[in-house]
């Protein structure tokens, strides 16, 4: 008997139900619990826990990109229920190299409304071809959102085939004399231009010199510029494969000419004539009188 007494004198709150000994931190938010350590039951004295309402993760509904040129342009839309995209990021991932755009801090464009973003970042380095701007090259672009809260939307792709960007400066060699040899500058990417220089001029043999230059375009070009230096009168002609065969077999035709820039006097020259990729294209330059030099041929 003495010794329940001391077993109930060292536990009041279990034997006299007297007030608790202190208080605990609640660690299982949702359940009902008792006593000086939470046991996850459900029990008396604690009451019922507060409900925390977990919140809703954002999601990337789309995602495009597109080439401006010296920029990659990528836009984005996303929706979340609970309003706080603004002060959280736009992650976006191009070839494996991964950024976190601040929303709305980090972007060009940002509508709060219909979750619509448009970020801009210099066009990466492109390799790998011939003639003008190295060829193409194709991004992996990738892109997901976070919230505010730290919560985050599932990842949306696309890819983009890049152009090199404009050339310039690519040497015209005396290979392109004449008509059996052409110095052929591979494929394109517009606009490019070449340098050259024409030695002598005189309609003799169809032009003293000359110098015949082809290519393909990797897209859509409408035809080509003509400048040069000094007094001289150039010109400049334009063909398309069939014209150029019968160019050759004419022996100096120049009438099957696609398209021709044939001003009098020192007045810089231009072509239109509608380029399409995969199609081979000529392009002649010859001095029709006057001091020859050096001259500069853009297609554009």
């Amino acid at each position: 008997m003495n010794r329940i007494v001391a077993l109930c004198s060292l536990g009041l709150t279990a034997c006299g139900g007297l007030t608790p000994l202190g208080s605990f931190t609640d660690t299982d938010f949702g359940t009902e619990d008792t006593g000086i350590v939470d046991l996850g039951t459900d029990d008396i004295d604690e009451g019922t826990d507060p409900v925390v309402t977990p919140g809703v993760a954002p999601r990337l509904v789309s995602i495009s990109a597109a080439d401006l040129g010296s920029q990659i342009s990528v836009a984005f839309t996303a929706t979340d229920t609970d309003n706080d995209l603004s002060g959280g990021t736009f992650e976006l991932t191009v070839n494996g190299a991964t950024t976190a755009y601040d929303i709305p801090g980090s972007l060009a464009t940002w509508d709060a409304s219909s979750g619509a973003g448009t970020i801009r970042f210099p066009k990466p380095t492109v390799g790998g071809g011939t003639g003008c701007g190295g060829g193409t090259s194709t991004l992996s672009i990738r892109g997901l959102v976070e919230d505010s809260s730290g919560l985050r939307s599932g990842e949306q792709s696309t890819a983009l085939q890049v152009s090199g960007g404009a050339g310039s400066g690519i040497p015209i060699s005396e290979l392109g004399d004449t008509l059996t040899s052409v110095q052929d500058a591979g494929l394109l990417q517009v606009p490019c231009s070449f340098s050259g220089n024409i030695h002598t001029t005189g309609l003799a043999a169809g032009y003293a010199d000359i110098d015949i230059v082809a290519f393909t375009v990797g897209s859509t070009g409408t035809g080509a510029n003509l400048s040069w230096t000094g007094t001289g009168d150039y010109d400049v002609y334009l063909f398309d494969e069939l014209g150029f065969t019968f160019l050759s077999v004419f022996d100096g035709d120049l009438t099957w000419a696609a398209a021709s820039g044939d001003n009098s006097g020192n007045t810089p020259e231009s072509v239109n004539y509608p380029l399409l990729p995969g199609e081979v294209y000529y392009l002649l330059v010859g001095g029709w009188d006057g001091p020859g030099g050096d001259y500069t041929m853009t297609v554009r």
